[in-house]
Parts: structure tokens; sequence; C-alpha cells
């Protein structure tokens, strides 16, 4: 997204970054609990990302360990496809790739404990 100031529409001219290219990046932000193993966490997303027909192999795609959150380790994979109308589909079903893989690896998605509950 751009945004543009009104008074920028009248006196500039305006860009239109998916006119004559429809490439674009997208991200998918991954976490897992910290006893996790991040080496294997980040080859498997990086295979993930790789092995999905629509994601393009130049510029390749990359995961990175992006924080070290409250409960998790946050992960984001990068990637980009050759149409960016198509880049929510895309990420989401990267998404469930990796729900299947991490139930079949026994990763773990952590959430915040719950508190104030009595039994």
């Amino acid at each position: 997204s751009i945004i543009v100031p009104n008074s920028n529409l009248i006196t500039e001219p305006v860009k239109n970054w998916t006119h004559s290219d429809t490439m674009g990046r997208f991200t998918v932000h991954v976490s897992v609990a910290y006893d996790s193993d991040a080496e294997a966490v980040r080859v498997l997303l990086f295979q993930l990302a790789k092995a999905h027909p629509s994601v393009l192999t130049y510029p390749e795609p990359i995961v990175t360990l992006s924080k070290f959150g409250t409960y998790s380790l946050d992960f984001e994979i990068k990637g980009t496809v050759g149409d960016i109308f198509y880049g929510i589909f895309v990420a989401s079903d990267l998404r469930m790739a990796i729900l299947k893989a991490f139930r079949e690896k026994g990763i773990v998605i952590p959430h915040p404990p719950v508190v104030g509950i009595d039994s």
C-alpha cells in the first residue's frame, strides 16, 4: 500500500506498482514453543515454502527467526509470488501445510497460559 496525500494526486505523477509487473511478496508469521529445535523449524518452513508451486524460486523464499516472543520463538517466511493478488491464498496454503507438518513432527504452536480460573 502506498499512502498519497491528496495534493500529490494533482501535482505529481502517481505510480502504479502492479501496472507492468504483478509480482509481489507475502509474509507468514509462525510461532513455536521455546523447547522446539529452532534450526529444524527453520529448515522445515523453508522446505514448505519452496515446495509450494506458486512461490517463485527467484528471489528465493527466506525464513528468519524474527523475535523471541513472550511464549514462543517467532519465525517469518517471506516469499514472492508471480501475481500478488494470489499471495493471500499462497499464505493460507502454507499455513495449512505448516499445521499438518507440525502435527506430524510434534512441533507445538504455543498459546498463552490461562490464568485466573479456579477449579
